[in-house]
């Protein structure tokens, strides 16, 4: 806490020495700019919001960064001096550092200028602005004044109407027009209908066509603030972008090397369907490529298809650069293109060694060596195989669980087809991404040294594919988990007959069924101002084989007299999960994130407790921040003074809901702050006499949540260090 305290007081004092006035570091004549505010005056028919920000977005230049009101990069700037050339103050002036940004006079009036031919664009023809320039203490900001009225709408869209093939065909498109009868005229939009038709023409077979052959007339004449929008082709479009061209001879060159000497092996040409595969080794399938190749002899050029050839044969994963080029020629008046795909193979095989000194927040250290081979193209069908061998020590040299050893040494092997391998048929939900088969084979064992060793034995058979950028699935009809306790030791056997249910839950380490995941996520791509994550799970095991052996024997499994496989008693459950996010943000500076966690598990059948990796914890860095990694809960529950010190009893549960709100900025470019609250906890399904209190109760669980708050520093959103605040002994505190 002291340490919090000393943070605190150093974040104060340099915000009251950034308080110092920056402008008595200006020249005579020079005043700090310090931005800009516009104001429309309401009228009817007008949006006034949306005209506001979009008039907000031509304001220039940017002021000074200011954060809480202070300019830390302007002052930083000054501080440094006036010219430092190397050391500390050079850093400071350049990096983190920014020079004043002055008032120019004459840029309101070039601004004015700008926001007319916005307010235009949009249906505005008849706006008025004025601006007011107020000054002082050196200091300038600039309030701009818009009057509007009701913005003209579309009364009609006409196109080509003569009989050109490429006037036909955009006719064709007319259906799907951007620009409707009776909407608000908006440039932006008549310029995503040229591209839509650029779009549709190149679709088409219009390999030379461009959208700016496109023209758009607007007759405002007809009066009632209407205009009528006429499309036409430029009268200087070239013959060449008028003729509809199709697909020649494809040719692909799987080995191509922008420097390959000439004096190698020439490569030998196979005719693979109406294909030309061109190589001179057998590295690949020919059948691996032709199937990701959409670009095929004797139809219409499309830029989809091309776009969807690269695509997927980038996706496949074995090819560093993929280029598709074209060379046209004219054959009795009809155009023609052949297609050259050029793929530059990446290394096959690679290995990658990793040595890492491990810390936790629970004190315990450690290293750990990972040993990871990868090879590309396995069987020669652009197949993924990946063989990691792992092994990690750590001990706790400090606290209260001192010289309390474990190790752990695993060994898993995954193998990813291109392609749905599967009894029937399966159509792949989207042809841009490439669908992919996983069989995924592993083996751990673990010794905590004064216990107990476990060994494990995980295998699972599935399918993952992405429907769209942002929706991706998972989905594993076989997925095999079998954990045995090899020894135990005295302890460690007192314990489990001191405590039933986590004997069980050691036992019950059998599972075998399957599981499906989606995930939305739309942090790819350009910034947005509203961001979304979502995870969902579903994990069931035991269902199939327990109804089978059901019907097989004529007997209903029970707790006590379980159904057996190979004489081991698996697991009955269905587990749900989700973990949804959502981030505002404010600005390029600032946003607030956001996050929520609710999972249940349902043991029954021939289960009475989850299996110990299938049930949930929290607590951690990932989780509530302020207590020690899985110590949160069940419920109510305090590890007594007894227990405290065996490290293995993470705190587990059948249920949990857990959550954060987290105010993330920017101090100093890469440099970034937050403040946080997370709240959670698990809870068990039943009533249990091993953890009083540890059960849900759909009445009381709010008033048991663990609550953690603090405020941390973050490189680039990923490097957090954070001061946090909360009780990690008693798991729960006030809602």
């Amino acid at each position: 806490m002291k340490q919090t305290y000393i943070v605190i007081f150093y974040f104060i004092a340099l915000l009251l020495a950034c308080s110092c006035n920056c402008t008595q570091y200006l020249k005579p004549g020079e005043e700090l700019y310090t931005g800009a505010s516009t104001h429309v005056s309401p009228a009817d028919g007008v949006k006034n919001k949306e005209v506001r920000k979009d008039l907000e977005k031509t304001l220039r230049p940017k002021p000074n960064q200011t954060i809480f009101g202070i300019r830390f990069k302007l002052w930083f700037y000054y501080k440094a001096g006036e010219d430092p050339k190397k050391g500390f103050k050079k850093m400071l002036k350049n990096k983190l550092g920014e020079k004043p940004v002055i008032f120019n006079s004459q840029t309101p009036e070039q601004l004015t200028g700008i926001m007319t031919n916005r307010l235009n664009s949009k249906g505005y023809f008849d706006a008025s602005l004025r601006y007011k320039i107020i000054s002082k203490h050196q200091k300038v900001r600039v309030e701009y004044s818009v009057t509007v009225s009701k913005p003209y709408t579309i009364k009609e869209v006409i196109f080509p109407q003569d009989s050109s093939l490429v006037s036909k065909t955009i006719k064709e498109s007319e259906r799907r027009t951007l620009l409707k009868a009776g909407e608000q005229y908006d440039l932006d939009q008549v310029k995503a209908e040229r591209l839509r038709i650029d779009n549709y023409l190149k679709n088409r077979g219009f390999y030379y066509f461009n959208q700016d052959y496109l023209l758009f007339k607007a007759d405002s004449t007809s009066g009632e603030k209407t205009v009528r929008l006429k499309l036409q082709l430029k009268d200087d479009v070239p013959e060449r972008a008028r003729k509809k061209y199709y697909i020649n001879n494809v040719y692909l060159f799987p080995g191509y090397s922008a420097g390959k000497d000439s004096s190698q092996p020439k490569p030998d040409t196979l005719k693979v369907d109406s294909y030309h595969y061109i190589t001179s080794d057998s590295t690949f399938k020919a059948r691996a490529i032709t199937g990701s190749v959409f670009i095929k002899k004797g139809e219409p050029y499309s830029r989809k298809k091309y776009s969807l050839t690269i695509n997927r044969l980038m996706g496949m994963g074995v090819f560093r650069f993929v280029s598709v080029s074209f060379k046209d020629s004219i054959y009795q008046n009809r155009g023609l293109l052949n297609v050259f795909v050029n793929m530059t193979p990446t290394a096959r095989r690679s290995i990658q060694v990793e040595l890492e000194a491990v810390t936790k927040s629970n004190n315990y250290s450690g290293p750990a060596l990972t040993l990871n081979l990868k090879d590309r193209n396995l069987f020669r069908g652009a197949e993924l195989f990946l063989f990691s061998v792992n092994s990690s020590f750590e001990t706790q040299f400090t606290g209260i669980q001192k010289g309390f050893n474990s190790y752990e040494l695993g060994a898993n092997t995954q193998l990813y087809l291109p392609k749905f391998l599967a009894p029937v048929k399966i159509r792949n939900a989207s042809s841009q991404f490439v669908p992919r088969t996983k069989f995924d084979l592993g083996f751990r064992t673990l010794n905590r040294v004064l216990y107990f060793s476990m060994n494990a034995v995980n295998f699972s058979y599935g399918y993952t594919w992405k429907e769209t950028k942002q929706k991706e699935h998972t989905f594993n009809p076989v997925a095999i988990n079998f954990a045995r306790l090899m020894k135990t030791t005295g302890a460690f056997d007192d314990l489990l007959a001191a405590n039933p249910y986590l004997k069980k839950s050691f036992e019950e380490q059998f599972t075998i069924g399957g599981n499906y995941s989606f995930t939305y996520n739309s942090l790819l791509g350009r910034q947005r101002r509203h961001q979304y994550y979502f995870n969902g799970l579903v994990d069931v095991s035991g269902n199939l084989l327990n109804m089978a052996q059901n019907l097989i024997t004529g007997r209903k499994a029970t707790n006590g007299d379980p159904n057996l496989l190979f004489s081991y008693r698996y697991s009955q459950y269905t587990k749900l999960s989700t973990d949804a996010r959502y981030y505002l943000l404010i600005n390029k500076n600032s946003k607030i994130a956001t996050r929520i966690i609710v999972g249940a598990g349902f043991p029954y059948g021939n289960s009475s407790t989850m299996p110990y990796i299938k049930q949930f914890f929290s607590g951690g860095s990932n989780s509530i921040r302020a207590f020690l990694p899985r110590t949160v809960g069940p419920g109510t529950y305090r590890t007594p003074d007894s227990l405290f010190s065996k490290a293995f009893l993470d705190k587990a549960g059948d249920f949990k809901l857990e959550g954060n709100i987290e105010y993330r900025f920017t101090i100093i470019s890469a440099l970034k702050g937050g403040l946080f609250v997370d709240a959670g906890n698990v809870w068990l399904s039943r009533k249990n006499e091993q953890y009083p209190g540890g059960e849900f109760d759909i009445h009381s669980f709010y008033k048991q949540l663990a609550v953690g708050t603090g405020f941390g520093f973050r490189i680039d959103d990923f490097f957090c260090v954070a001061f946090r605040s909360g009780d990690a002994h008693s798991q729960t505190l006030p809602a």
